[in-house]
């Protein structure tokens, strides 16, 4: 990376590697136990390599900036070093100004509002409605599914629960982009997938048929979840929901 820096100094790019790669670098010094688990010495190396991460971005700002991709490590940092919401919130807005269709983005923001870092159910859901309204008119609810989407990693089977995604919304957001994407067999896995997370049958039935029994194992995780969520969206076993 330094090389690169080197050879091509006017470009973002080496900038944003070398600041994910110092990201990269904390979490390795962290671990992914409970933080009650992380001794002093791993939050000082986590500490230090998030704060290198930072400088590389504001030493380069004139330069680096000129790319969205700032702006999501950006955030990042700031969710790492616990910046107030205010401040959080001055850097999302200024990202959307200059990058408003930049999906990552609004995927960090998110992230930061989680209840397992600085935000609530609450202000996760305003995050959302908020970032919808603004690109609702171009997009439908496409935010809405993408952004709750990106956030399985934590989520997980909670995502429908009371306070975080809605299925009305979450299903047009899905519908709206297979009107963008009709051909996307990643998307269509994904609205299936979701669809019987909500316990919608029919429409989990109606998507599943379409995927021809192979189903990408990146988005349902197992075989065995494909197929569970196929018996129960089958009519043939209604005893068994």
């Amino acid at each position: 990376v330094e090389q690169w820096l080197k050879a091509t100094p006017q470009h973002p790019a080496p900038f944003i590697a070398k600041a994910e790669l110092l990201i990269v670098y904390a979490w390795q010094a962290r671990g992914s136990g409970w933080a009650k688990n992380v001794s002093n010495e791993q939050w000082q190396k986590f500490r230090s390599r998030i704060a290198q991460a930072r400088k590389v971005l504001e030493d380069s700002a004139l330069v680096s900036a000129n790319h969205p991709n700032w702006f999501v490590k950006m955030e990042i940092i700031a969710k790492a070093q616990h910046w107030p919401v205010t401040e959080f919130t001055q850097l999302y807005d200024s990202a959307i100004a200059l990058y408003p269709n930049y999906y990552f983005i609004h995927f960090a923001a998110a992230s930061y509002f989680q209840p397992r870092w600085h935000g609530s159910k609450k202000a996760l859901r305003q995050f959302v409605d908020n970032a919808v309204a603004q690109s609702k008119a171009q997009e439908g609810l496409t935010l809405y599914a993408r952004i709750y989407w990106s956030q399985l990693w934590a989520l997980k089977d909670n995502t429908f629960e009371q306070g975080y995604a809605q299925w009305p919304k979450m299903k047009q957001g899905f519908d709206d982009i297979m009107t963008d994407y009709p051909d996307s067999n990643w998307n269509l896995n994904a609205f299936a997938f979701y669809a019987c997370m909500a316990k919608d049958w029919p429409t989990t039935k109606q998507l599943i048929s379409r995927l021809n029994n192979v189903p990408l194992l990146q988005i349902w995780g197992s075989t065995s979840k494909y197929q569970y969520c196929q018996t129960l969206s089958s009519s043939e076993n209604l005893a068994l929901r």
